[in-house]
């Protein structure tokens, strides 16, 4: 039996330590915004325990409807999640990636990226400059529903296509090598969401084996670099 008991000890140890996927649900809160602050995160669904750590590259978040707080500060300089999912219908969410000014400030989707049209990211910063804004990376094709990102938005290397399933605006979009990325009949707005910076309202694409298709898109953009 006290060799049941270890057993049962270690696994429980092991599960507390994080080593698995887990499911996030953000509830928020009346004080902080800050996604480090663990009260403002329940396990399994919005009535679940407080997790012990903070969600991180291997797991899922999602943000709904039923919470108290739907804006959400990224204080962190570099964050990654599996999964993102803000599928709110009765909740507007804002999200900023609002750590201190000279931290990388990029937010990382290895998974599928799904947002309802109540889902906008905010900019932390009037600047247009990226390193202020920051910059979301995606790394598979997003589920969007015509969503507006006052912030950089990269498309990453991956093995697959990526396409959106709507258009959508953004202050400046990074197409990385390697990328195969579909827009065609998509109506894509990037626009100068704050000030007039050199990198505000930039299209770049790293020409490097990448292929972009743009057939019968609608793209409107202020300035656009292939290097």
């Amino acid at each position: 039996m006290k060799k049941v008991y270890l057993f049962l000890f270690f696994v429980l140890s092991f599960l507390s330590t994080k080593g698995y996927a887990a499911e996030y649900y953000w509830v928020g809160g009346a004080i902080s915004t800050n996604n480090n602050t663990l009260q403002k995160w329940r396990l399994i669904s919005v009535s679940g325990s407080i997790p012990n750590v903070s969600p991180s590259a291997n797991d899922n978040v999602y943000f709904t409807d039923g919470v108290i707080s739907t804006t959400v500060s990224f204080n962190k300089g570099s964050i990654v999640f599996n999964n993102f999912t803000s599928n709110a219908v009765t909740k507007n969410y804002f999200f900023t990636l609002a750590a201190s000014d000279g931290a990388t400030k990029t937010l990382t989707v290895n998974g599928i990226l799904d947002l309802s049209q109540n889902a906008t990211f905010i900019s932390s910063s009037s600047s247009g400059n990226e390193q202020k804004i920051g910059t979301l990376i995606l790394n598979k094709s997003p589920k969007l529903a015509h969503n507006i990102f006052k912030l950089f938005l990269k498309f990453n290397k991956t093995n697959e296509w990526i396409k959106p399933t709507t258009g959508f605006e953004s202050q400046g979009m990074y197409v990385d090598n390697s990328v195969n990325l579909d827009l065609s009949n998509l109506t894509i707005k990037i626009n100068q969401f704050a000030n007039t910076d050199t990198e505000s309202g930039l299209v770049k694409v790293s020409s490097s084996n990448t292929i972009l298709n743009l057939s019968n898109a609608n793209f409107e953009v202020s300035k656009l670099w292939i290097v």
